[in-house]
């Protein structure tokens, strides 16, 4: 079985080996771009629609309201542009809004240079603003919900499979699916000898990593995991300094970053075996 993903390409458009900057130039920019406005402009208002429920045990969800003003926010106020202040009263919103459309922009232009225009980009497509949801939630409340999670992950696991199987290339769907549960078993067990330093929730959403990156390769999903460490240690140990060693910093961010990093750079990272 290869240990790589090796997806033949849309034969509709430019020859497989268009990536990098010459795959911004493919008839799939445009789909690319507005897929990432629709999408950004939706995980947008989803992030500010989620708070810390009473007893901070889980992520509740509701409307995403102003803080000035308490107006609600409708999912049109999420457009781009519109979503830098509040229809209402006018005033700025967080910036996290606009970094929330901003990275799912740029995240979805990083997928088309890294896979070009071919079959297996559509699943990385939708991967974009699951992992910048999550992120995003996390810093906001600590928390990571597990609705975003199972969704991203049925998702997910349904595109991949589409790909594989219409690529007849079975095996790297059974990557897939070893990344996620040895990610996610390996998280649950420092979850449950720390339960205070690896809250569930990242555990749900490494399954859903390691369904990404085991499809790439077997090697990614440990890969990924080391560097998401390091983008961690990168903000926390500075937060730590400033704030003191009892407030924690939240564990999504690092992962999501290291994810799109080892997938960004993946030929780099885990170059064929021979």
């Amino acid at each position: 079985m290869s240990t790589s993903l090796a997806l033949p390409h849309l034969a509709s458009v430019r020859p497989a080996h268009t990536v990098g900057v010459d795959a911004l130039t493919s008839p799939a920019l445009p789909g690319v771009i507005v897929w990432a406005l629709l999408a950004g402009s939706a995980a947008a208002w989803l992030v500010h629609r989620y708070r810390a429920s009473a007893d901070e045990e889980f992520a509740e969800l509701g409307d995403a309201t102003c803080d000035r003003c308490h107006a609600v926010a409708r999912p049109i106020d999420a457009a781009p542009g519109r979503a830098l202040r509040c229809p209402n009263c006018h005033a700025l919103r967080p910036a996290t809004w606009a970094l929330t459309q901003a990275s799912v922009l740029l995240g979805s232009l990083a997928m088309l240079a890294t896979w070009g225009p071919r079959l297996a980009l559509l699943p990385f497509l939708w991967l974009v603003p699951v992992v910048v949801v999550a992120a995003m939630i996390d810093l906001r409340t600590m928390l990571i919900p597990a609705r975003v999670v199972w969704v991203g992950f049925g998702v997910g696991l349904t595109a991949i499979a589409a790909v594989a199987l219409w690529s007849d290339n079975v095996g790297s769907l059974v990557r897939a699916l070893v990344g996620a549960v040895g990610l996610f078993v390996f998280l649950f067990v420092t979850h449950t000898i720390s339960p205070r330093g690896m809250g569930f929730g990242d555990v749900r959403f490494a399954a859903v990593l390691g369904l990404y990156l085991g499809w790439i390769d077997i090697r990614l999903p440990l890969i990924g995991l080391v560097l998401g460490n390091l983008v961690y240690l990168a903000y926390a140990i500075p937060s730590r300094l400033r704030r003191g060693a009892a407030k924690h910093s939240p564990f999504g961010p690092g992962l999501a970053a290291g994810t799109l990093i080892a997938v960004f750079f993946w030929q780099t990272l885990a170059p064929p075996l021979t």
